[in-house]
């Protein structure tokens, strides 16, 4: 008799653990994250992302590569600058040699292009 008892919890118990479906779940984040897409994209255009982004430009340097397909020589040129120059002291202000240095010391964890 207990154990028709034990049971019988047991199943009432599971009965309310059910999660909810795919769709459902999916439909909730997407609501998240459009929730905070207007705050997010107000924060990082126009004149808000000088005050917001740090070091920002509307001309970084970097923009005369796109669509060169020339790149050896600008990432031979920051490798070298990389390596022999010290870092800035500032982890934001070193974030792209940190990543020119990850990518020279661990080539074994860089996606490979033929």
């Amino acid at each position: 008799m207990l154990a028709r008892v034990l049971f019988l919890i047991a199943l009432a118990a599971s009965a309310s653990a059910w999660a909810d479906p795919l769709a459902d779940a999916f439909s909730q984040g997407g609501q998240l994250g459009r929730s905070g897409n207007a705050q997010a994209r107000g924060s990082v255009t126009g004149d808000a992302a000088r005050t917001t982004v740090p070091n920002y430009t509307t001309n970084p340097p970097q923009s005369s590569l796109y669509g060169s397909g020339g790149l050896s020589a600008p990432a031979g040129a920051a490798v070298g600058a990389c390596a022999t120059t010290p870092g800035q002291g500032s982890s934001y202000a070193d974030q792209a040699c940190n990543a020119t240095n990850f990518s020279q010391t661990n080539p074994g964890q860089r996606p490979n292009f033929t």
